[in-house]
């Protein structure tokens, strides 16, 4: 089942840039197994935030029940504050799988926004690693409709 069938599991393989469309009923299985293990999902749609890209911390962290959003200042994220929420979180969550729909027009219109955003989601990975828990950050690139379908009505996000 391509990379989301790893997102139920703690592994050192975090960050997924996946280019396929996977299969919906996999798709729905691992949502049930996600579900069972109480590992939150966030979902949000890309397409969605290619003009405001600051606010896609915010998002996430709200979703997740982090400590301190929103993590803006006058349109620039306080990406400090966002990873160390992200370690905060990881040291009282069962886990976390966050998933960019459609990440592909992101990366093309603000990719410093986009590898500043991997690169302090991995800085926030060493509480949950130390505590073998599940955390994951999926770049599904292309847009997919399954993706959306499924993973959309498990998050807690507006998006």
């Amino acid at each position: 089942m391509s990379d989301y069938g790893l997102q139920s599991v703690p592994t050192g393989r975090s960050v997924h840039f996946i280019d396929e469309e996977p299969v919906a009923e996999d798709l729905r299985e691992l949502v049930e197994e996600l579900r069972v293990k109480q590992i939150l999902v966030v979902y949000l749609d890309c397409a969605e935030y290619v003009d405001k890209t600051w606010e896609i911390p915010n998002v996430i962290g709200y979703a997740a029940g982090t400590d301190h959003p929103p993590y803006d200042e006058e349109h620039e994220p306080n990406w400090v504050r966002w990873w160390d929420d992200l370690l905060s979180l990881g040291s009282r969550s069962t886990g976390l799988v966050i998933i960019l729909d459609n990440a592909s027009p992101l990366f093309n219109a603000d990719r410093k926004f986009m590898t500043n955003l991997l690169e302090n989601f991995l800085h926030g990975q060493r509480s949950w690693f130390n505590r073998d828990v599940p955390y994951h950050l999926c770049f599904q690139m292309a847009p997919c409709p399954a993706v959306k379908a499924v993973f959309s009505g498990t998050s807690n996000s507006d998006a």
